[in-house]
């Protein structure tokens, strides 16, 4: 009978011990589920708190590298059309290369069909404003957008067909590796 006790026992503490492990691995399936808080482990409140001094200092400061650096911060947490007031400003305000690339990334859409940005869906004046702020972002020594300016030229779809400018871009884009880096082209984690 004694014997009978243990064993009862020792199922019952087998069963208890095994719920708890099934147990605490299901909690961490659950939260290794949620990749807010793997890709960004900052509470909400302080994520709140850093954005909305990343948005103060956009709009008031008068340092274009203070606001860049900024402007970089509240990029990482919001997607390119959540970012396009902020990118206007900062291609406005602190005549940002960034803010420029950012402002056409804004405006168009990739294509998955032939993996490049859409100008297609945009009406005339939209797809002016969207060249005249890739083109700018150029000018200002962000690399990233030319290849997208490089195939509207050698296409002659928006632009007037030219592939001496075409090639130029293509080779100061590979020249210069793209230094700087926006959705598209994400930064080299080497």
């Amino acid at each position: 009978m004694l014997q009978l006790i243990k064993n009862y026992c020792l199922a019952g503490l087998v069963i208890l011990s095994v719920g708890f492990v099934s147990c605490n691995s299901c909690q961490h399936r659950k939260s290794a589920q949620r990749p807010n808080d793997i890709i960004y482990p900052e509470p909400d409140s302080v994520v709140k708190r850093k954005l909305a001094k990343c948005k103060e200092v956009i709009l008031k400061s008068n340092d274009p590298k203070e606001a860049e650096a900024y402007f970089s911060y509240l990029s990482l947490k919001y997607s390119v059309t959540e970012c396009l007031s902020w990118s206007l400003l900062m291609a406005n305000k602190h005549n940002s290369a960034n803010g420029c690339l950012w402002v056409y990334y804004g405006l168009t859409e990739f294509d998955d069909n032939d993996q490049t940005r859409s100008l297609k869906y945009l009406d005339k004046e939209t797809r002016d404003m969207a060249l005249k702020y890739l083109k700018k972002s150029i000018d200002l020594g962000n690399y990233g957008g030319a290849y997208y300016l490089a195939q509207y030229y050698f296409e002659g779809k928006y632009l007037p067909q030219d592939s001496v400018e075409g090639n130029r871009l293509m080779k100061l884009q590979q020249d210069e590796k793209v230094t700087r880096y926006g959705p598209d082209n994400p930064p080299d984690n080497k």
